[in-house]
């Protein structure tokens, strides 16, 4: 499957607690489990670059 634009597919396995969490974080802030992810993702490698 060709992905649209920038992205790429990534599979993750996470403690079914996290999940759980974040499914309830994302839901808080109306947006996707996938967008959320990624936009935590991008965010704490751009907080990595900058140490």
């Amino acid at each position: 499957m060709t992905r649209p634009g920038n992205t790429a597919q990534l599979n993750v396995t996470v403690p079914k607690d996290l999940i759980v969490e974040l499914k309830q974080e994302a839901q808080k802030e109306n947006r996707s489990l996938s967008n959320f992810v990624a936009s935590l993702l991008i965010e704490a490698m751009k907080n990595r670059k900058q140490s």
